[in-house]
């Protein structure tokens, strides 16, 4: 059985509001025919950034947990010892940060409620995200003695 708990990031690219769009708008969203952004994030952003200029770049930088465990099954052998592969992955967004210009200006500034509105925009991407969950060194926040004395002995000559 593979276990994981890691953590990876996506950027990306948005855009200040404009004389074409009163909202900040993005163009990475291919789930939704509106660039808008919806009206909690846009709302953070003209809290954080109340004038933005429009020759800057700016952009979000969204980190995602993934947390999950997969078990190949058993599918040779006596039919009472096998059972089919089974797996599961939760993906949660812990931290977004707002970036200008490659400078950090908030840092976790954003409420709950932008949290889950930006998982909500942009969960296909973040769910699309592939981790390598094949290997065994990640680190067991299960309580799995077996995998921690196997994981130490391997890594750190334990």
């Amino acid at each position: 059985m593979s276990k994981w708990n890691t953590e990876s990031f996506m950027t990306v690219a948005i855009f200040p509001p404009d004389h074409d769009s009163p909202r900040w708008h993005d163009t990475l969203c291919w789930t939704d025919d509106s660039d808008d952004l919806p009206e909690s994030i846009d709302a953070e952003l003209k809290r954080l950034i109340p004038t933005p200029t429009i020759s800057k770049t700016y952009e979000l930088e969204i980190t995602f947990q993934s947390k999950g465990y997969y078990d190949k099954g058993v599918i040779v052998g006596p039919p009472e010892k096998c059972y089919p592969p089974e797996g599961e992955d939760e993906r949660t967004v812990i931290l977004i940060d707002v970036v200008c210009d490659g400078f950090y200006i908030t840092h976790s500034a954003l409420s709950e409620t932008t949290f889950d509105a930006v998982y909500d925009r942009w969960e296909t991407e973040i769910n699309d995200a592939e981790f390598d969950t094949e290997e065994d060194y990640y680190q067991d926040t299960y309580g799995d003695d077996d995998f921690d004395d196997d994981h130490n002995d391997k890594y750190y000559g334990g």
